[in-house]
């Protein structure tokens, strides 16, 4: 109806409420006409069915969603483990990466080290044959002109701190003349720089005409080189060999060769026994020495275990403390020392006690800044 035609004929206004003719919403119509049609919908479904249907499509929905969830649980697992397994790769590797590294950078530098010891020593060498190169001359000089002077003063000259020992040259050489005109000329046939001296001191290896061998230490003073006078004439403070004609309890020092007699050095009595030898200055061939009466010593004592500690390195005695050769004069298992001795006597037999082992070598006392022991002589081959 045309809504026109709805106008009242008396007043021309249309009728209060809404206009007919408009249609209803689609969706109520469809709910109305559901309603109307016996529960149908418009897709030809029953009310119970739709709901079923849409029941189902949330439940696959929401099965759909449960699965993606487990799906982007997996994965997140898988990544974790993954990730963990990486971290545990990686701190691994570093862990072998530092303990390589260091042990590399442990052995470079203990090859630097050896590197500049080697380096070290090379240059010591070089230095020490400077010294001797440019000090032989000299020490020749020196040589000869201690040998061919006659007397105590004119040797004195040639000594190392000869003023302070020319009372002790007067009398040695008054009981021991040594001008000999076939031994006034002589050569220095091995020299060596030795270590621990207050001066540079050289140990040398000579030789004189008769071919006899002996030896001489020479200590710098300014531009000269000095003998230590000691050393050479193996001086002692009284004569080893007249001191057995002594009286009871004479005591002496004395430079002397000591060997320990005990078989395969066990030490397994109470007593060490050990004989002593006075050294010659020349030598000609093998040691020819006349052996002391037998002297004992405790085992369980201070000088037994000096004793003991000497005989343990006589494998090894090659040099001296101070770096001087010892196989070309020396006998195997013969220790340099300077010893206190005391004289016993019971009717005709005699007996030795050492008292002390004053030191391990035969230099003076002032030619040396330290007191070494032959058990350092392998620092000193260094």
């Amino acid at each position: 109806m045309d809504p026109d035609d709805q106008k009242c004929p008396h007043c021309g206004k249309l009728p209060t409420g809404k206009k007919q003719g408009k249609s209803l919403p689609r969706a109520n119509v469809a709910t109305l006409g559901a309603a109307h049609a016996g529960g149908m919908s418009r897709s030809g479904l029953t009310q119970d069915a739709l709901e079923i249907q849409q029941a189902a499509a949330v439940g696959d929905d929401a099965k759909g969603r449960i699965k993606r969830t487990k799906r982007r649980e997996a994965r997140s697992k898988k990544v974790i483990v993954l990730l963990s397994v990486w971290l545990l790769l990686m701190a691994l590797t570093v862990g072998l990466v530092k303990y390589f590294g260091d042990e590399d950078g442990e052995g470079e530098d203990l090859a630097l080290i050896e590197e500049r010891a080697r380096m070290q020593r090379e240059a010591e060498l070089l230095a020490a044959k400077n010294v001797i190169k440019e000090a032989l001359p000299i020490c020749k000089n020196t040589l000869i002109g201690f040998l061919n002077a006659t007397d105590a003063a004119g040797k004195a000259q040639y000594v190392y701190q000869g003023r302070e020992l020319a009372s002790q040259m007067s009398l040695y050489y008054r009981r021991n003349p040594s001008f000999s005109s076939v031994r006034s000329q002589a050569q220095i046939v091995r020299a060596e720089l030795l270590k621990g001296t207050k001066y540079p001191t050289i140990g040398a290896i000579c030789a004189n005409q008769q071919k006899e061998l002996f030896e001489a230490a020479f200590v710098k003073v300014g531009p000269e080189w000095k003998l230590d006078w000691k050393f050479m004439m193996r001086y002692d403070d009284r004569s080893w060999s007249l001191f057995p004609s002594g009286d009871e309890g004479d005591e002496g020092e004395f430079r002397l060769y000591m060997r320990v007699r005990d078989s395969n050095k066990k030490f397994d009595q109470e007593e060490i026994s050990l004989v002593f030898y006075k050294p010659q200055i020349y030598r000609d061939g093998e040691f020819r020495g006349e052996p002391s009466p037998t002297v004992r010593v405790p085992v369980d004592s201070a000088l037994g275990r000096q004793i003991i500690e000497m005989a343990g390195h006589e494998d090894d005695m090659k040099k001296d403390a101070y770096g001087f050769t010892l196989v070309t004069l020396d006998p195997p298992g013969y220790h340099r020392v300077r010893v206190k001795m005391r004289l016993h006597k019971d009717g005709l037999e005699k007996e030795f006690e050492l008292l002390e082992i004053l030191a391990q070598h035969w230099y003076g006392a002032d030619v040396l800044s330290e007191e070494l022991a032959p058990a350092d002589a392998s620092a000193a081959d260094a």
